[in-house]
């Protein structure tokens, strides 16, 4: 059975959608520029790269200072404990010097 076209609903019927009014419609939206409605232009792709490299960079330069701070703390308190060690010993010798890394005799 033939169904006439102007019979057939819109779910049982398939247009093709106009492609070219659609990619000339977005030909002249691109070629007016931005928009001046308050509406603030996507990134390019190299505004993303340089969002993700500063973004990078600051996490590794806070994440590098964060662990010089924990390894100072932590050989701080090292440094203590072998100093408070000594003197519960009775030796007052140690050869390094506390809180640097060049060793010498005290």
């Amino acid at each position: 059975e033939v169904v006439p076209r102007d019979r057939l609903t819109a779910y049982e019927r398939w247009e093709l959608p106009v492609i070219e009014q659609r990619m000339q419609q977005a030909a002249d939206q691109i070629a007016r520029g931005p928009q001046s409605d308050g509406v603030e232009p996507l990134p390019t792709a190299g505004d993303l790269q340089a969002l993700h490299d500063r973004a990078y960079n600051e996490g590794w330069q806070a994440g590098l200072e964060e662990g010089r701070a924990a390894v100072k703390s932590r050989v701080d308190l090292l440094s203590r404990a072998i100093q408070q060690a000594g003197i519960c010993c009775g030796t007052t010798r140690m050869p390094w010097r506390v809180g640097c890394s060049t060793w010498s005799s005290r």
